[in-house]
């Protein structure tokens, strides 16, 4: 029982975990050498992430009032936390994005016995525009289309997540400098 506990202390000491931690230092070597990299430095269809950005508007032809906050705060929050540039809510920006809902669908797909929804299946089709600041000339533009199945019985939030994981499609589509 003894000669157990030292063998297990000894996996744990700072010997055995030096030749694992030297082993994954080697593949980020390698890895970085291959054009792999960490995402939030890499640069996007604004530059290097020190632009400003100001969203000028949000056409939504839905029956839903809070759709326009939704994409707002969703857009907000990933050119934000993905380092795409430096969100502004006023004043002038380096570059002006117009979002548009080109069509939004959701409906109840499986019901309870009682008639209550389980189920619900949405698409959603949002295009993005983004224009230079000073000239308003495009500068980029591009169109998602999401769809998925939520289990929630409230149409409020598998809405919500369905414009939520548009917004992060279009954040990625973003990245795509090439």
């Amino acid at each position: 029982m003894c000669r157990v506990n030292l063998s297990i202390s000894w996996l744990n000491s700072r010997a055995a975990q030096t030749p694992r931690l030297l082993l994954c230092l080697l593949l980020l070597a390698v890895l970085s050498g291959c054009g792999y990299g960490f995402a939030g430095n890499d640069s996007t269809v604004l530059g290097s992430g020190k632009a400003t950005l100001k969203l000028t508007g949000i056409e939504q032809p839905t029956l839903y009032p809070w759709v326009g906050y939704t994409l707002r705060s969703a857009m907000r929050d990933e050119i934000t936390a993905r380092n795409i540039a430096a969100w502004v809510d006023g004043g002038s920006a380096d570059y002006n994005m117009h979002l548009r809902v080109e069509s939004f669908t959701i409906r109840s797909s499986v019901k309870s016995t009682t008639d209550a929804t389980l189920l619900y299946d949405g698409t959603v089709v949002i295009t993005a525009i983004v224009h230079n600041g000073s000239d308003n000339i495009e500068n980029w533009r591009s169109t998602v289309t999401y769809s998925n199945t939520f289990e929630t019985d409230a149409e409020d939030k598998a809405a919500s997540q369905l414009f939520t994981q548009a917004v992060r499609r279009l954040a990625d589509n973003m990245r795509r400098t090439f």
